[in-house]
């Protein structure tokens, strides 16, 4: 293995040497940018341009009170996002691109022996109201030859190297000259800076919702005056063309990998993958891109036009870690369906055993089962018309992000258009369509419709007794009418008996007995009145029965047919 490792530093050197005569780039004026994106779950009914704002004003209480995030020293907390008039697009929604800004400490690289500043790297984080939130580092490219260009892009690798382990040559520096071992290594203490913050916002959003993958980074290499360097001496370049073909390029164009190979790794890389694009908003540009790396150069256009396209392209950077977010908010999704589906089954297999057994249908054991199937199947369809309502709320972010109200004018939408696709935009966009698709398309739907048929085959045994149960309380309530009806018909033909009995004794007592102060009409008055009282007890008993006898179905007449509750 450590022969292996001769037989590269070998090859970067021999390669180095074969190149002596070569013309060489050397950039006299410019900057890197590296680009740590990250996102922030949200739900339907978060409110991200609220988070941003409690945000900003949880490190604005935190710079006043001499607090840090992640070890580094808060300078200044702003309510917007540092960017040009390009980005003062807005839609009727009233959305745009804006968000907070927190900036912080530098960082310094410097000599171990005497302290000499090697490098300044400045650090702020980006707060979007979209979502594309991002930890962004700044060092200052001049007259720097192609080996400290390339030691000032190799900051951004994780596994790069460990500043600590050469703390006898070069060392890195926060507040509080705390030593770290790299850039890396401040992005984690950044992120868990944020979770706390998060933590500490009232609210469902907490630490837990930040997405960030370990390694995903962008490299944003602007050149804005650069030199040829060779046997003849240095020539100023007054226009792109050719500046891929000078040596030295490769740390500016190559995909930045994860380790170092060798010494100088950097002249072995291989530039046949680099692409070029054209810009209308620059003169005289290059755009080269080639995975996590974008090169910008422009040696004829104003400092401004070359910032807007910069920020054009730490936006596209940016996006990474947006869909990060939206990734882990589908992964989240779908592993809560598969979880309570693995429950459903689990359950399922119990009511299996319960069939097996001929476990009566309306016992305890099968009463529970279906009553825990019916609560999976109803969160199952809650969390997936969740992820429904997260995938419209973020297909209505992609839609504003690819609209010309993005920006402020046509040309300036043709350009981001064209940056967006030369950093893999599309890529990003159809790898969570796919993801939605392949969560909410062909692998749920059969899964829920098998649950769905396993409950009804769970459910038809109780339900049959459940509807044979109500037929018998049916007809015993029907029982119990007839025969409170019944009860009550034997209570008025008493009654009716005895008034006539009292009726017809009084008036045999009148006719026997009489009265000496009556007149012979009044007695035959008070006979017909009598006779009167007893016939409308006879017609009300007559109407009273009557009705009884209506009202009680027929012993043989078939019942009407029931619907189904």
């Amino acid at each position: 293995m450590d022969a292996s490792e001769l037989r590269g530093h070998l090859a970067a050197i021999e390669r180095l040497e074969a190149v002596r005569e070569r013309e060489w780039l050397h950039v006299d004026d410019g900057r890197v940018r590296i680009v740590y994106s990250f996102g922030i779950r949200t739900g339907v009914w978060d409110d991200p341009i609220g988070l941003v704002a409690a945000l900003h004003e949880d490190a604005v209480a935190m710079r006043d009170a001499g607090r840090t995030i992640g070890g580094l020293d808060i300078v200044e907390a702003r309510g917007r996002l540092d960017l040009s008039d390009v980005w003062q697009g807005t839609d009727n929604f009233g959305r745009g691109y804006r968000g907070a800004t927190i900036r912080l400490a530098d960082i310094r690289l410097e000599r171990s022996d005497d302290g000499t500043p090697l490098e300044t790297v400045h650090t702020r984080i980006q707060l979007s109201q979209l979502g594309n939130h991002s930890i962004v580092f700044d060092i200052d490219l001049h007259d720097a030859p192609a080996y400290r260009v390339a030691e000032a892009v190799h900051l951004a690798t994780p596994v790069f190297g460990d500043l600590t382990e050469i703390d006898g040559m070069l060392r890195m520096r926060v507040s509080g000259d705390r030593t770290v071992s790299g850039l890396p290594e401040v992005v984690d203490d950044l992120l868990e800076g944020l979770r706390s913050m998060l933590d500490g916002i009232a609210g469902a959003v907490d630490g837990t919702r930040l997405a960030a993958r370990e390694g995903s980074f962008g490299i944003v290499a602007t050149i804005v005056a650069a030199s040829r360097i060779g046997p003849h001496g240095s020539t100023a370049l007054t226009d792109t063309r050719g500046l891929l073909d000078l040596w030295g390029v490769q740390p500016l164009v190559h995909p930045l990998p994860s380790g170092a190979a060798s010494i100088a790794d950097w002249a072995l890389y291989d530039l046949d993958a680099v692409e070029t694009w054209s810009l209308l908003h620059l003169n005289s540009e290059l755009l080269a891109s080639n995975s996590n790396v974008t090169l910008l150069a422009a040696f004829g256009s104003p400092d401004f036009a070359v910032q807007e396209m910069e920020s054009y392209i730490e936006f596209a950077h940016s996006m990474h870690g947006m869909y990060q977010g939206w990734q882990d908010g589908v992964r989240y999704f779908a592993e809560r369906i598969a979880r309570l589906l693995s429950e459903a089954e689990i359950v399922l297999r119990r009511t299996d055993e319960l069939d097996d057994r001929r476990e009566y249908a309306l016992s305890t054991q099968r009463a529970e089962a279906i009553a825990d199937l019916d609560r999976l199947v109803r969160e199952v369809e809650r969390t997936e018309l969740s992820l429904q309502a997260f995938v419209q709320s973020n297909e209505a972010i992609m839609l504003f992000i690819e609209s010309p109200s993005m920006v402020t004018s046509p040309p300036l939408r043709t350009d981001l258009d064209t940056i967006l696709d030369s950093n893999g935009y599309q890529h990003l966009r159809d790898g969570f369509t796919r993801a939605v698709r392949d969560v909410l398309g062909t692998r749920l739907q059969p899964l829920l419709e098998v649950v769905h048929r396993r409950m009804e085959h769970a459910y038809a045994a109780e339900r049959a007794l459940i509807e044979q149960q109500r037929r018998d309380l049916e007809e015993q309530a029907e029982r119990q009418r007839e025969d409170r009806d019944r009860r009550n018909g034997r209570v008025f033909e008493v009654l009716g008996i005895v008034f006539a009995v009292v009726g017809f004794s009084g008036i045999a007592s009148v006719l026997q007995t009489g009265y000496p102060d009556w007149g012979g009409p009044v007695a035959w008055w008070l006979v017909a009145i009598v006779l009167a009282l007893a016939a409308a007890t006879g017609v009300a008993l007559a109407v009273l029965s009557g009705r009884r006898i209506l009202r009680r179905p027929a012993p043989d007449a078939e019942r009407p047919e029931e619907s189904d509750p």
